[in-house]
């Protein structure tokens, strides 16, 4: 049995003032009641140290997050404390998960027209890639008209 699987809810290793802000959802969730900013990440003091509510949870039930990651809500669900729900990722990761216009972005294997994102068909541009297929035709087509307009002059 994983840590994850001994948390229980009310666990006694949580202070009791952050349990009268935890509230237990319908889905297994342990839904934040607090205050929330502006993204529903909750925040909690604890002896002068503020803490997003979610990371002080799976610090104190699973243990300390190791450097370099970020906690992932597995249930898609911020205002969520529960630590059967965390899981500590990269945070590329953790946007690749998510349903952001960039995540969507990322899970792209193919351009609009069906030719890959490979290695050796992919032009990293700022903000983003493109198909050199599609690039290559595009200088091509462009030149064409060109050319086309500068003889009609």
């Amino acid at each position: 049995m994983s840590d994850v699987d001994r948390v229980r809810f009310g666990d006694s290793r949580l202070p009791g003032r952050w349990w009268n802000l935890v509230q237990l959802g319908d889905s297994g969730c342990w839904e934040w009641k607090s205050a929330a900013e502006k993204r529903n990440y909750a925040r909690f003091q604890v002896g002068g140290k503020m803490w997003l509510s979610h990371r002080y949870a799976y610090h104190v039930l699973i243990g300390p997050i190791p450097d370099g990651l970020v906690i992932d809500h597995l249930c898609r669900n911020p205002p969520c404390v529960n630590p059967a729900h965390l899981e500590a990722v990269t945070h590329r990761e953790n946007t690749l998960r998510g349903n952001g216009a960039c995540a969507v972005h990322a899970r792209k294997t193919q351009c609009p027209r069906g030719h890959p994102y490979d290695e050796a068909n992919t032009r990293m541009i700022a903000g983003g890639r493109t198909c050199w297929i599609c690039t290559r035709k595009w200088w091509k087509e462009t030149n064409a008209r060109r050319r086309k307009t500068k003889v009609a002059d």
